[in-house]
């Protein structure tokens, strides 16, 4: 799922968060967070409303202060592994490569992504 999504919609570059969502689980054993976004599809070109949800919540980080406003979304630093994080306020690292931001004030780890298109984004 993970890779689908990367290739859909790349590092969500120029995407804006406008709901963010925290929720238990249908288990009630963990939590799920949903992250509503408007991001480019770089497959069709077209500007889409977009639902992430994020299962088996291990991490969340979300911080708002008045210099670093986790909703404009530059790119976001994505690892899939034996979990997913999302990093939405990545660094660059020494050889100028996105890294994981050990103080980022917006990110979230879990253990499976979903994610689906609630609508397109009128640009007239």
């Amino acid at each position: 799922m993970i890779k689908e999504f990367i290739k859909t919609y790349g590092d969500l570059a120029d995407s804006t968060t406008y709901n963010v969502t925290v929720k238990p689980s249908d288990d009630n054993l963990h939590y799920e967070i949903v992250v509503n976004i408007v991001g480019r599809n770089y497959q069709t070109n077209q500007w889409e409303y977009t639902e992430i949800t994020f299962e088996q919540v291990i991490e969340f980080t979300l911080k708002i202060d008045k210099r670093n406003s986790p909703f404009g979304i530059w790119e976001v630093y994505i690892q899939d592994g034996d979990t997913i994080l999302f990093d939405f306020i990545p660094i660059y690292g020494n050889s100028g490569e996105v890294v994981e931001n050990p103080n980022s004030p917006f990110k979230i780890r879990c253990v499976n992504v979903k994610y689906k298109v609630t609508g397109l984004k009128d640009l007239n």
